[in-house]
C-alpha cells in the first residue's frame, strides 16, 4: 500500500464566526505562505470548534501527514485522524489503514489496519471499497 498523499488545495472550516476557506500551500509556495499556513493550522488545532468537527480533524491530520505548513508528523496525523475516524469520518478511517499498515506514527498493526479498512468501506470510502481485495492479505498478516 503506497503512503497517502493529499492534493487538496482548499477546504472550508465551520467556526463560531461562520464558514472559513483556507488554502494548503503548494510545493512552490514561498516561506511566507508556509508560515501563514502554519499559523492557520496552529489556530485551527487550538480552536474549540475543531474538537467536535470530524472534517476539521481530518484536515488537520492531512496537514501533519504531508507537512503542509507544519512539520511533517505521522503521530500527530494519527491523533487527529483517530478523532475524526471515531466520529465515523470515512476518509479519516481509510487514512488510519495506511498508518497502521505501514507503522507510520503508530506501531504496525495489521489487525487494526483491517478493522479500519472495513469501517471505511462500510462508511462509503471509495478507495477502501475498490481495494477490498487487500483484506485477505491483511488478515493473513494479522
Amino acid at each position: 500500500m503506497a503512503p497517502l498523499r493529499f492534493s487538496t488545495s482548499s477546504f472550508s472550516v465551520i467556526s463560531p464566526d461562520g464558514p472559513k476557506l483556507a488554502s494548503l500551500p503548494s510545493e512552490s509556495s514561498s516561506s511566507a505562505s508556509l508560515a501563514q499556513a502554519s499559523d492557520s493550522s496552529s489556530k485551527l488545532s487550538s480552536s474549540s470548534s475543531v474538537n467536535g468537527d470530524a472534517n476539521a480533524q481530518y484536515i488537520l491530520g492531512a496537514f501533519y501527514a504531508d507537512g503542509h505548513g507544519v512539520a511533517q508528523n505521522n503521530a500527530k496525523a494519527y491523533e487527529w485522524w483517530e478523532k475524526a475516524a471515531e466520529q465515523g469520518h470515512a476518509d479519516a478511517q481509510f487514512c488510519l489503514v495506511d498508518l497502521y499498515y505501514q507503522g507510520h506514527g503508530v506501531a504496525q498493526d495489521y489487525a487494526k489496519a483491517r478493522e479500519w479498512y472495513v469501517k471505511a468501506a462500510e462508511q462509503g470510502n471509495e478507495e477502501a471499497q475498490a481495494a477490498i481485495e487487500d483484506l485477505p492479505r491483511l488478515r493473513d498478516r494479522a
